[in-house]
């Protein structure tokens, strides 16, 4: 299992959101701007052909950062879909009582045996940058992890 150092991006929540303390600084801002030049380039934020209309959708974000994916997801979705941020850390998240009521953070590792409880649990599982994260020898898994949590969709 790789360790914390070995992760290449900021964790805290206040540095990947200098910008709200009218600070701007791309180093301290780089998770989400990352995700805006994303959006930009592909147009969308899920992708087209995935329908996103059923209103009792479960979609999780792997590697949910700072949660902006999901956050802006939030707001063209019904508030019945449930959109769950998993990671390791949520030191770069907001503060629960900020997210969107339908926003439910949980802690996994994706590296880690897949917890029971979310096999077959979603709908939409998304995923990306993880090229900085894994080790060679962690793809196989991770990938058997990430197949397992889906029903349906599968976006990175």
């Amino acid at each position: 299992m790789s360790s914390e150092a070995a992760y290449v991006f900021t964790r805290d929540y206040l540095d990947n959101n200098r910008d709200l303390q009218l600070t701007w600084d791309l180093r301290y801002s780089s998770i989400n701007l990352q995700h805006y030049q994303w959006k930009e380039l592909f147009g969308y934020l899920t992708h087209p052909d995935i329908p996103l209309g059923d209103p009792a959708l479960s979609i999780a974000d792997i590697g949910t950062g700072t949660g902006i994916w999901l956050t802006e997801l939030a707001r063209h979705l019904p508030p019945s879909v449930r959109l769950d941020g998993l990671d390791v850390s949520f030191h770069a998240t907001p503060p629960p009582q900020w997210l969107p009521s339908n926003v439910t953070l949980r802690h996994w590792d994706c590296r880690s045996d897949m917890l029971e409880e979310l096999v077959g649990l979603y709908d939409v599982v998304h995923i990306r940058n993880f090229s900085f994260v894994l080790q060679k020898g962690d793809i196989q898994h991770v990938l058997d992890n990430l197949m397992g949590l889906i029903r349906e969709f599968f976006q990175f």
